[in-house]
């Protein structure tokens, strides 16, 4: 692995860890603000809330120990498009929500710019799966193995956060908090 890919790591890492740990000191907050500000039915957004404030500091310590060289950045990458897509959907919809990419209480708007941090973070992910692929026996095939594995988690994720919605939300899909009350 180079020093840029050394670097990558540890910075995407303390980032995860960062952010993770920030949640995770007002987890009911979090879960309450992305019911909020992301449209989503309660149990969804406890569903979302449990699995950002697990996973991040979780690959956080992944990427700083270097454990799980394609798994965590594979995960990461999933983790980091998924916010960016969702940030991109409110600021479409003209939504003024909080980031809250460290904090349950960042005031700073969700823009274009929270999108672009993401997309960065996603492609250095996504460098870290390639670059390991690249010096693995084999590598081509896990390439191109990783880009269709992230294509099928992020539908599948899709799928799931609906289907959750649906059997939970009383046969009906919710599109808005208000529909939950």
């Amino acid at each position: 692995m180079t020093t840029l890919s050394e670097a990558i790591r540890l910075a995407i890492g303390a980032v995860l860890l960062l952010a993770g740990i920030q949640k995770l000191r007002d987890p009911f907050r979090f879960v309450a603000a992305i019911h909020e500000n992301y449209s989503l039915g309660r149990t969804a957004a406890l569903c979302v809330g449990l699995a950002v404030m697990t996973s991040e500091p979780g690959l956080g310590l992944c990427h700083i120990a270097g454990l799980a060289p394609v798994a965590a950045p594979l995960m990461g990458a999933f983790l980091f498009s998924s916010f960016g897509v969702a940030t991109a959907w409110l600021i479409a919809r003209g939504e003024n929500a909080p980031c809250m990419c460290f904090s349950v209480s960042d005031t700073e708007p969700a823009t274009a710019r929270t999108v672009a941090r993401s997309a960065f973070a996603a492609l250095g992910e996504v460098s870290l799966i390639l670059g390991r692929a690249r010096s693995t026996p084999g590598g081509d095939e896990l390439s191109v193995g990783a880009i269709v594995w992230s294509v099928v988690v992020v539908l599948g994720a899709l799928w799931a956060a609906e289907a959750v919605e649906f059997v939970f939300g009383n046969g009906r899909l919710v599109t808005h908090p208000a529909e939950t009350a």
